[in-house]
């Protein structure tokens, strides 16, 4: 038995030609195992203000081992197109790829890959010499159950699974000597980000493409203010280079719509590289925002609200920095640590106050008792305290949060609460390890912190490396009107660090409450309605579905701001005003409600992490379930899988069976939940894609 390993790094786009490859260079007839998972994480990387973050994969790509038998020179892509739509802000991709191939070696392969962070996979199609096979989301249980009955029996199988909220595995055993036709779909809501929209498509089909093009279609209904696009690639330095396409790439249809594309010939492609276009075809475009109530489309019963107002000015806060000098951060991670800080310190602004709080097995302050108020002073002796710091003991980590909750509580009540609705106070704490001093018990340390910060102070956590355990750091921050964020351990860490604060720098609003009338609006159906801050270059949105019978949604906001007090804003939305913006052969189809089932879903599936009632947890993942299923989206709880229909010729061949005999009732009882006669002289082939965990891969195939 011969094995080769492969490190790879995918894609999107990659995803999709690797499944062809496996399509179609055989039925397995001698495969025996899973390929085994190697290697770390691949880092995500927060990016700088041009959001250029590709060197990780530069990295991973060097990675590569060339040296294999794996018959890559057979495999040829004769096309590769890709459709993006989107309308207000949600993104329909199809990713369609031909291959052609002349190899004739049966295998069977299982992938690591990463898609876009917010993405669902909602669709496959597979079409193997002329016939399609269609995909369909099961509940993750009983899609691994198909998959073992069918690859017991011989059949080609391939099962799509999530594991994790960015990462997937695919697993597929087919049939050779094909050309064999993919499109994957996904879809994503777009997040406003530094007052920008970004669509980032990766190309990276590792050959030149006879065929290559990708088009984008936006609508945004309240007018485009500026569309840019360019190509992201790296050298073999780690250098990115970005080109600007030229202005007749963009197509500026009206001021609310727009189609940017991309067509480079092989030759343009082979100038890149030796593999064609290794990078990431980018479209960042912003909206119309003024100061009012945001607005709403309406279409086909359901709505979505966009509130992004400008015009405010920034709320002051308090932030008290709580960072983890432990022994294990000693050298890369301190280093970097200490690199953020320095930058995220000049990022302050008049009128906010701060503090430093250091965990190790004890705590200490930088100013004791009191929040010190941005100066130039005071920031020149913050920096010079943070190039001081040195990593040493245990990890004291509820320690820490109680000192800087402590120092925020002294804060208010020293100045008789007058700061507590008009101002933000905020913890950022930063720690790349188990608490090992102090209160150690996860679950005790997130009871007491709720119970200290008592909903008055938003709590962000930051986890540094593969080590943190990030279901207790997005609890805790879930439970405490913040978010979790990973930062991968990297020597762009400091740049994941200083733009997440970045983010975060400026709120306009706090306590941000929108209020929909309930004869009008399905109360129980609208997604988050609550957000304790509204920062600058973001944009916040809320989606729900109509009464029946109603055509038109009103939504009163309200929040506190730094400068206007109180704001009280309307707006209102209607099937009229929609449909003639957004309803048209680029549109993508029911957004509205599928925004909306997308948003839900999300939100299910964040509260079902931070709850601690057993009974809730249950309700909410069978809830996420069952839209899930609804909705055709691939998530942690369901499985994608294409089945081929019933053999034509009604013959089947457990020859290649690869997991003992195969039991015909076991067959009969498979063929029937996906339409077939119950009759075991029956074929049918499912396909399963296990979309996983990692990123980098470490892959195994065996024949």
């Amino acid at each position: 038995m011969k094995s080769v390993v492969v490190v790879v790094s995918l894609s999107l786009l990659q995803i999709v030609a690797v499944i062809m490859l496996l399509i179609v260079v055989g039925q397995a007839s001698v495969l025996s195992k899973h390929m085994v998972i190697a290697g770390v994480q691949q880092k995500h990387l927060l990016r700088n203000d041009a959001r250029i973050s590709l060197k990780n994969q530069v990295r991973q790509a060097r990675s590569i081992d060339t040296n294999t038998n794996l018959p890559l020179d057979s495999i040829k892509i004769s096309s590769l197109h890709i459709i993006s739509s989107t309308t207000a802000r949600f993104t329909d991709t199809s990713v369609t790829s031909q291959l052609v191939n002349t190899g004739d070696e049966s295998k069977e392969a299982e992938l690591i890959m990463e898609l876009p962070e917010e993405a669902f996979i909602t669709e496959l199609y597979i079409e193997v010499n002329g016939t399609i096979y269609r995909s369909e989301v099961e509940e993750k249980e009983e899609a691994q159950e198909i998959y073992n009955t069918a690859k017991a029996c011989g059949r080609t199988t391939s099962l799509v699974q999530q594991r994790s909220e960015r990462s997937f595995a695919v697993s597929i055993n087919v049939e050779a000597q094909s050309e064999v036709k993919c499109t994957l779909i996904y879809q994503q809501l777009l997040l406003r980000k530094k007052g920008f929209y970004e669509n980032r498509i990766s190309i990276r089909p590792n050959q030149t493409v006879a065929d290559l093009r990708v088009d984008a279609y936006i609508i945004e209904p309240e007018g485009l203010t500026q569309v840019k696009a360019w190509l992201e690639t790296t050298e073999k330095d780690g250098e990115i280079i970005t080109t600007d396409l030229a202005n007749n790439n963009i197509d500026l249809a009206s001021s609310q719509r727009a189609h940017v594309w991309f067509q480079p010939t092989e030759n343009e492609q082979a100038t890149q590289s030796q593999q064609g276009i290794i990078g990431d075809f980018v479209i960042k475009y912003d909206v119309v925002h003024e100061f009012n109530g945001g607005n709403i489309q309406v279409v086909n019963g359901y709505f979505v609200h966009h509130f992004s107002p400008e015009g405010i000015a920034p709320v002051a806060k308090q932030v008290v920095f709580v960072i983890d000098v432990s022994g294990s951060m000693i050298g890369t991670k301190l280093d970097q640590t200490r690199v953020a800080m320095l930058t995220i310190l000049d990022q302050l602004q008049e009128g906010d106050t701060f503090n430093i709080v250091l965990f190790h097995t004890t705590v200490s302050v930088w100013k004791k008792g009191t929040m010190v108020t941005v100066s130039t002073d005071m920031i020149t002796t913050a920096k010079s305290f943070i190039r001081g710091l040195e990593a040493k003991d245990s990890t004291n980590f509820y320690g820490g949060i109680e000192s800087a909750v402590t120092l925020l509580n002294q804060f208010h009540s020293s100045n008789n609460n007058q700061y507590v609705d008009t101002t933000l106070s905020m913890i950022i704490i930063l720690s790349d390890g188990q608490p090992s001093a102090g209160v150690t018990a996860t679950d005790e340390i997130v009871k007491l912190t709720k119970e200290i910060i008592n909903n008055q102070y938003s709590l962000f956590t930051l986890g540094f490396g593969n080590d943190v355990d990030g279901a207790f750091l997005e609890k805790l921050a879930g439970q405490n009107r913040g978010i979790y964020r990973k930062i991968y351990v990297d020597s762009d860490s400091s740049l994941q660090l200083a733009s997440f604060f970045d983010d975060i720098s400026t709120p306009l609003l706090i306590n941000v409450e929108f209020h929909f009338p309930p004869d009008i609006v399905n109360i129980e159906s609208i997604t988050q309605m609550s957000f304790p801050s509204y920062f600058e270059g973001t944009e916040l949105v809320v989606a729900g579905q109509l009464v029946e019978g109603q055509n038109e949604v009103s939504v009163n906001v309200v929040g506190g701001s730094g400068d206007r007090g109180v704001i009280d804003v309307t707006a209102i939305g209607s099937v009229v005003l929609s449909e003639n913006i957004v309803l048209n052969t680029e549109a993508v189809e029911d957004f509205t409600q599928r925004l909306w089932a997308y948003l839900t879903i999300k939100e299910l599936l964040r509260k079902q992490i931070i709850v601690d009632d057993k009974d809730e947890k249950e309700r909410l993942e069978a809830r996420a379930l069952e839209l899930s299923l609804k909705y055709h989206f691939v998530t942690p709880l369901t499985s994608l899988v294409v089945v081929k229909p019933p053999d034509i010729n009604g013959n089947v061949d457990n020859s290649n069976s690869t997991q003992g005999e195969c039991d015909p009732e076991d067959y009969d009882v498979f063929l029937r939940s996906y339409g077939g006669s119950g009759d075991s002289t029956r074929s049918s082939m499912p396909m399963v894609l296990l979309f996983t965990g990692c990123s980098l891969l470490g892959m195994v195939l065996q024949w």
